[in-house]
C-alpha cells in the first residue's frame, strides 16, 4: 500500500510525461484508438479485468487524486492526507516512476463508465538489499469493501510476473492495516519480516511466482 509522498520529483516530470503522451496518441498502444469516442487516447491503458481498467495517471486525474489522497480515512496509514499540492507531487512522481521505472501507481478506473475508483500499480522499492517490485494499492473510500483492491492487485501480480518477468513481488503494510493484509492475502502473499520506512514499522508480504504458476 505504500509510496513515498515526501519525495519531490524531478520538476521535468510532467513535461516528460507531455512528451511520452504524444508518442503514445501516434502509436496507439495497448489497446487504444484514435476512434474511441470516450478516452483521451493520451490515457495509455495498462490492464483490464472484468470490472475494471488500469491506466496511466495523467494531469487531468489531480482533482481525484487530491480528493482521494486529501481523505483522512483513505490516509489513516500514512504520515497525514496531503492538500492539493502534495497530491500534485504524488501526481508527478508517478510520472517520473513511468519515465524511470516503466511503471507505477495506475489510475483505476470502471470498464463501464469510466470512474476513477483509486490506484493500483507495480512500485520499485529501494531497501538496504536492493531493489523489490511492490504491488501497492489504495482505493478512494466510496468504493472500498466492494473487492476492487484484490481485483486490481491480482492482475497486477500476474503482469509482474507473466509480463514483466519478477521471480516474485511484495507489498509493504503497516501492522495495524488489517484490510489491506487481507487483500495480501488473498494474493498469494505470507508476511515474511518487519522494516522500518519513514519511521514507521511496516510488515513485508511476499509471494514467489513459482507460487502462481
Amino acid at each position: 500500500m505504500s509510496d513515498s509522498i515526501m519525495d519531490r520529483p524531478q520538476a521535468s516530470a510532467t513535461i516528460m510525461a507531455e512528451r511520452r503522451c504524444r508518442a503514445y496518441c501516434s502509436l496507439a498502444p495497448l489497446g487504444m484508438t484514435s476512434e474511441d469516442p470516450i478516452r483521451d487516447p493520451c490515457m495509455r491503458i495498462i490492464l483490464e479485468t472484468p470490472r475494471l481498467r488500469l491506466r496511466e495517471i495523467v494531469a487531468d486525474d489531480l482533482d481525484f487524486l487530491a480528493e482521494m489522497l486529501g481523505d483522512a480515512d483513505v490516509m489513516r496509514h500514512y504520515p497525514h492526507p496531503l492538500d492539493r499540492d502534495g497530491a500534485q507531487v504524488w501526481l508527478d512522481h508517478q510520472l517520473s516512476r513511468y519515465e524511470q521505472d516503466g511503471h507505477g501507481f495506475w489510475l483505476v478506473e470502471g470498464r463501464e463508465n469510466g470512474e476513477p475508483k483509486g490506484q493500483v500499480g507495480l512500485l520499485k522499492q529501494t531497501l538496504e538489499d536492493g531493489d523489490h517490485p511492490e504491488v501497492a494499492y489504495m482505493i478512494h473510500r466510496p468504493f472500498q469493501q466492494q473487492g476492487i483492491a484484490t481485483e486490481a492487485a491480482q492482475a497486477v501480480r500476474d503482469h509482474a510476473f507473466r509480463e514483466l518477468d519478477r521471480p516474485y513481488v511484495v507489498s509493504f503494510i503497516r501492522p495495524e492495516n488489517i484490510p489491506s493484509q487481507k487483500v495480501a492475502w488473498k494474493l498469494g502473499m505470507e508476511p515474511e519480516r518487519m522494516i522500518q520506512r519513514g519511521g514507521w514499522d511496516h510488515l513485508v508480504f511476499r509471494v514467489e511466482r513459482d507460487r502462481q504458476s
